[in-house]
């Protein structure tokens, strides 16, 4: 949405937690105090709590925000998890779905 724009148009995000009663810290992007990556047993169990209970992630490390930015560009960065958008795909995507509708309006 806003890579045509061309104007350097800075984002923010907002995450919202339905009955949050603690403020999101670094952490849980799996960040410590200094910035640095953090080990899966020093993360919150609210974050990793329902991954590591499914048998398939037993071993695995926790997909946060920080490990999945490290490997931004890699096979390794896609995940579940992951929030990486390709908005040039989606945007070629959304035209190439409109365009009959587009021809239709014309005529």
């Amino acid at each position: 949405m806003f890579s045509k724009a061309g104007a350097g148009v800075k984002t923010n995000l907002l995450f919202f937690t339905k009955g949050k009663k603690i403020p999101m810290t670094l952490s849980y992007f799996g960040f410590d105090k200094y910035g640095k990556i953090m080990n899966d047993a020093d993360l919150p169990v609210t974050l990793t709590g329902d991954w590591l209970e499914q048998g398939d992630n037993q071993g695995k490390q926790f997909p946060t925000l920080a490990r999945l930015l490290a490997m931004h560009g890699t096979p390794d960065a896609d995940s579940d998890f992951s929030w990486t958008i390709d908005f040039i795909a989606c945007c070629a995507k959304a035209q190439d779905n409109m365009a009959p509708f587009l021809e239709e309006v014309k005529n």
